[in-house]
């Protein structure tokens, strides 16, 4: 029986839909939504919603419509003294096991949001508990808005395509949240766990289209997945978002996301541990799509992380990979991207692209990777920095093990790095993949990079930064050029600096970047310091592989092409310095204990170039082998 005092459930409320399988089932129809929690009733105890099978037109809530759930949880409930006492006592679960939803799953509730949903006032739908939501083969509808603005390109005009403004399509359902919808903030921990897809009114790609690079070739039954919210904040401080993806083939999901849509989380964890495609994972947010309100569509506020966001993929094919968030969402503690060893999984991990920052959106913090133990499937890309966006502090990457194509220590396509680059190659620890690099380049790949700041060359409320040059540092109007920010980010920054310690192979080495966008202003130095890496004796097979003679390289140092201390197509705005066993000993990053090694040597089987391949070098050339006696 339950016992009703003041509006609330003191009891575990449990929703049961129907039995039978997702396809063909005979279960209920239920046209509205479900929720765990009540409308304008508070729910005391925990909440379990089981959803076997049937059809749920619309949307499926673990906690309530207008109402709290799990409030014993909270001492002194409702009073200007109420606190938090367990988020562990009395929790809110769901668990999607069959059926169909043809709109959206929220491990919390549903809430309601000054001008959104006809509404003019704020009313929170709190859970006081953790909350665990469970997809397991539920299918779902995915559906989409197209916005009915006109979308604006920089400078304000319409996008035309032809005579017809362009559209944005817009994820309508097919998402699953682990937070609310409209409003309200869970108190304790979050976690949605994906074992398992399947087809809702779209299939999954073909197993042998997974690989391709036309768009029109994917599908996927699963939209979207967030750790956390729709519209509705996650502000618990000390609590966090995680996100679990299983299943090497049985699941199938365009984008995962550990933080909200347009809303802030407090801190994510994402885990990948299999998958049969993900199109993208962020360990941030989205911040992309636009919401729908009574005033028609508004931009996407944003889905900032209020601490740390760390992402882990151990095997699965993800198309790319992002440790910040999609388009708008500062982050602002540490930002972590890794990928390990399929040694809790059965499938191989297969990342196309693996990027440290942001897609478009800032990180506002140091962003430092370190890439330990790696699969032997080859990474293509790995950018240090951010695809297209802002990192506001120092990058710093280690690669202990690995099979890369491109590695680029700055960003990819744009953006800023206000902050010094820096990247350590070290073949250490008891990993079982050796470091394999096809091209290793300090900069970017068609971003540019500036070591002395940047300045503002736009209009108020539109920033435009570019970078600045020593020229303007030291010229008598240098303040029109100062810097785009002070304190911490005051330039110059420390010069770029690339410091390979020991490998199986590097095909390239740039202390500059690729393309002709990705100029570098400043005086990057190239270290090349060797030791013997991890797999040293397997050096003369690999020698022989390439037709070379192993006993050329009697020490079974990592082989090593041309190496330039410029970009390839990108120009170096400032001296270049490539130093060869210049020093004594070097300290190791990866190793906190015995790390500091004897130099053995180096051994290159190309040239050496003190500039760049096809890119200028406006200022002096430095090349150094040997120690000066």
């Amino acid at each position: 029986m339950n016992i009703m005092r003041k509006g609330i459930v003191l009891a575990t409320l449990t929703l049961l839909l129907g039995i039978g399988t997702a396809k063909g089932q005979t279960g209920p129809t239920i046209n509205g939504n479900v929720y765990g929690g009540g409308n304008l009733a508070d729910v005391g105890g925990s909440v379990t919603v089981n959803m076997s099978a049937g059809t749920v037109e619309k949307d499926v809530y673990g906690g309530g419509a207008l109402a709290n759930t799990n409030v014993n949880n909270a001492t002194d409930y409702g009073k200007e003294t109420e606190a938090i006492t367990s988020t562990s006592a009395n929790t809110t679960t769901v668990s999607l096991t069959g059926g169909i939803i043809k709109g959206d799953a929220y491990g919390g509730g549903l809430g309601q949001k000054d001008g959104f949903g006809g509404k003019t006032e704020d009313i929170e739908a709190v859970v006081y508990g953790d909350i665990s939501l469970t997809l397991d083969g539920t299918a779902f509808w995915i559906t989409y808005d197209d916005t009915d603005d006109d979308e604006l390109d920089s400078d304000g005009n319409p996008i035309m395509d032809g005579e017809n403004h362009v559209k944005v399509k817009v994820v309508k359902s097919g998402r699953v949240f682990g937070c609310n919808n409209l409003n309200g903030s869970p108190k304790g921990n979050v976690t949605v766990t994906v074992n398992k897809t399947v087809e809702g009114n779209t299939p999954r790609t073909l197993i042998d289209k997974r690989k391709s690079e036309t768009p029109s070739d994917h599908s996927y039954e699963l939209a979207e997945v967030y750790g956390g919210g729709n519209l509705a904040p996650y502000t618990t401080t000390g609590k966090k978002a995680s996100v679990i993806i299983n299943g090497c083939d049985e699941t199938s999901i365009l984008t995962v996301y550990g933080g909200g849509n347009a809303a802030e989380v407090p801190e994510t964890d994402v885990k990948v541990y299999g998958t049969f495609e993900i199109g993208s994972v962020f360990g941030g947010g989205n911040g992309k799509d636009k919401n729908k309100s009574n005033d028609g569509w508004q931009t996407n506020p944003g889905a900032n992380v209020n601490g740390n966001a760390n992402t882990l993929i151990y095997g699965g094919t993800i198309h790319e990979a992002y440790g910040g968030s999609n388009e708008k969402g500062t982050i602002t503690g540490n930002v972590a991207i890794d990928v390990s060893p399929s040694g809790e999984t059965s499938c191989p991990l297969d990342v196309a692209k693996l990027v440290g920052a942001g897609k478009n959106a800032d990180v506002n913090g140091d962003l430092i990777m370190v890439m330990g133990c790696k699969p032997s499937t080859k990474i293509p890309l790995l950018i240090a920095g951010a695809d297209n966006a802002n990192v506001d502090g120092n990058i710093e990457l280690t690669i202990t093990s690995g099979n890369f194509g491109k590695v680029f220590g700055g960003n990819n396509e744009g953006g800023i790095i206000k902050g010094h680059i820096k990247l350590n190659i070290e073949e250490t620890g008891e990993c079982e993949t050796p470091i394999t690099i096809d091209e290793l380049y300090l900069g970017g790949n068609e971003a540019a990079y500036s070591m002395y700041g940047y300045y503002d060359a736009g209009t108020e409320g539109s920033p435009d930064y570019q970078p600045r040059t020593l020229e303007m540092t030291n010229a008598e109007d240098a303040e029109h050029y100062k810097a785009a920010l002070a304190g911490r980010y005051a330039a110059p920054y420390a010069a770029p600096e690339l410091n390979v310690i020991s490998c199986t192979s590097i095909g390239k080495v740039f202390g500059g970047g690729f393309g002709s966008g990705a100029t570098l202003y400043g005086n990057p130095t190239v270290n090349i310091n060797m030791i013997q890496g991890t797999f040293a004796n397997n050096i003369p097979a690999v020698m022989t592989a390439k037709e070379l003679n192993a006993s050329e390289n009697p020490n079974k140092l990592g082989i090593i092409g041309d190496v330039f201390g410029g970009g390839n197509a990108a120009d170096v705005k400032g001296n270049t310095t490539v130093n060869i066993c210049t020093v004594e000993k070097v300290t190791l990053t990866s190793l906190d204990t015995d790390n500091v090694k004897d130099v053995v040597g180096a051994y290159i089987t190309g040239s050496v170039y003190g500039g760049g391949n096809n890119a200028e070098v406006t200022g002096n050339t430095n090349v150094n082998i040997g120690r000066k006696k």
